[in-house]
This record gives C-alpha cells, sequence and structure tokens, in this order.
C-alpha cells in the first residue's frame, strides 16, 4: 500500500461547500472502483488548493487509464466547481497497512 496526496488546484471561483462535494464526488467514484482503499480521506484546504490524503493499492493507481466511466465523468465536473484536474505524488509505502510479499 502506499500513502499519496492528491493536490486540487483553485482555477477559478468557487465556494467551500462547491469545492469539497466535487473532490468527494471524485475520490469516492476511485474508491468504487478500488484505485484508493478506505473511507476516509483527509483533506485541507490551503489558500489556493484543497490537498488529500489517500491510501492506494499500488503506485500507479490513481492514472486515469484505470478510471471507470464515473470516476472519469467526475473528474471532468471538478472543472465545473472551480478546480483543476488533481496534481498528484507518491509519499512512500504506508507503514500502517497490511502489505503482501512480493514474490508471490
Amino acid at each position: 500500500m502506499y500513502l499519496a496526496e492528491l493536490s486540487f488546484k483553485i482555477i477559478a471561483d468557487t465556494n467551500f461547500d462547491q469545492a469539497e462535494a466535487a473532490i468527494r464526488r471524485y475520490i469516492e467514484a476511485l474508491i468504487f472502483n478500488g484505485q484508493i482503499l478506505g473511507r476516509e480521506f483527509p483533506t485541507a484546504w490551503l489558500q489556493d488548493r484543497f490537498n488529500s490524503r489517500v491510501v492506494l493499492p499500488a503506485e500507479d493507481a490513481l492514472q486515469q487509464q484505470y478510471h471507470s466511466q464515473r470516476g472519469k465523468a467526475v473528474l471532468e465536473q471538478l472543472a465545473n466547481s472551480g478546480l483543476a484536474y488533481p496534481q498528484w505524488q507518491i509519499l512512500g509505502m504506508d507503514l500502517m497497512s497490511s502489505h503482501t510479499d512480493p514474490c508471490l
């Protein structure tokens, strides 16, 4: 498992409720598709962006090629809420998650 941070830059006039709902729809679509693990995703509002921390099953799990149709649709809807496509970075292996043997 890997810990990643998604950053949603504010690109247009928005309000907290609208941005929060758009981020929630996007991340929940990825959860239901298995790209993000767990049900919680701590999110911080910084001056020009929102940052969310998530747990991934694999380093490449957030790539758009793995998005479901719903995931792709809510990704496109982020702009309607004043947010850019998320930028993401892998922070490292999640030390608190169970790991599988890579030799299997």
